[in-house]
């Protein structure tokens, strides 16, 4: 996919009409609102401690003594200003404030899917906001990327706590749906727009093909984390019967006996091949990726990962 000039300033217009109608649907606002504090909640200083020392560089170029903080790296400590003031102090470099962040979400269809856990687009929307919230307490700049089959509306990196809000509004606020997802042409854009190094998280549920050549292209410019979200229905389904679906990103519409061995059976192996091909794609990129589920434990999920920062964390089939 080639994308000029025009593609991103599309992206922008967009954006700029969604700023416009922030504040129309209060039915809306209430959820934010309510998303907003639980979000806050889930930046625990763990998570941001985490953060801060699996990202922050360490400059060549001083900028300042502060004090230390949990998460900083040890080996950044004055040792003489400790010592005279009997507190800890930490050298800051002008690099590890000059970190940008880009938080891709994806808005398809697929994403509104889920069971009495939630749906995945409020998580994905939890997720982004958490996201950026932490960053916004790192004092990074943070932007915003909202895809489907294509791209959206793009937010580029800066230093504004409206990201927060932002996070949440775009992906619950929709006003239609998206039908396709495209890991690709969203990876594409970014290899366009995102000039110096940037740390890019994609939220989705990955239903998609053949993304891996565009993912491992912008994981070998950017520091690419893959967030694969999920529902505890997309491994397996219990014996609830007669049950009307309809497959969201095609818009067909089945009636499934899931009170029938074989269709629970066939509906398991689905999942488990779906969820297999998702992880070797993931392999082929070369990227780090990990789970949340709708049932986790959204800040305990963030931690683990920045403590280890490994790949393929708990993606299993």
């Amino acid at each position: 996919m080639k994308i000029n000039k025009a593609k991103i300033n599309e992206a922008k217009k967009n954006t700029a009409k969604n700023n416009e109608a922030f504040l129309v649907d209060s039915e809306l606002l209430s959820e934010l609102k309510s998303l907003f504090f639980s979000t806050k909640k889930l930046s625990t200083a763990s998570v941001i401690g985490g953060y801060r020392s699996a990202y922050k560089g360490r400059g060549v170029e001083f900028e300042e003594l502060r004090e230390y903080q949990i998460g900083d790296d040890v080996r950044t400590i004055d040792w003489k200003v400790t010592a005279r003031t009997s507190k800890l102090f930490v050298k800051s470099y002008r690099e590890e404030r000059d970190l940008s962040i880009v938080i891709a979400v994806d808005l398809s269809s697929s994403t509104i899917t889920g069971s009495s856990y939630g749906l995945k687009n409020r998580l994905i929307a939890k997720i982004a906001a958490a996201l950026s919230f932490i960053a916004v307490e790192n004092r990074d700049r943070v932007g915003l990327l909202s895809f489907a089959g294509d791209v959206i509306a793009f937010t580029p990196p800066k230093r504004s706590k409206s990201i927060v809000w932002k996070s949440l509004h775009d992906v619950l606020g929709a006003e239609r749906e998206y039908p396709n997802t495209s890991i690709s042409n969203a990876c594409n854009f970014l290899l366009k727009s995102l000039k110096s190094n940037t740390v890019v998280f994609i939220v989705s549920d990955f239903c998609d093909n053949n993304f891996h050549e565009a993912l491992g292209a912008l994981a070998r410019k950017h520091d690419v984390t893959a967030i694969l979200t999920s529902d505890p229905i997309d491994r397996s389904i219990s014996e609830i019967g007669l049950l009307r679906v309809k497959e969201p990103e095609s818009g067909k519409v089945f009636t499934l006996d899931f009170s029938n061995k074989k269709v629970l059976k066939n509906y398991a192996e689905a999942a488990l091949k779906s969820r297999t091909q998702i992880k070797q794609l993931f392999e082929k990129a070369q990227v780090k990726a990990f789970e949340i589920s709708t049932k986790d434990d959204i800040a305990e999920k963030l931690r683990e990962y920045f403590s280890k920062k490994t790949k393929f964390l708990n993606i299993t089939p």
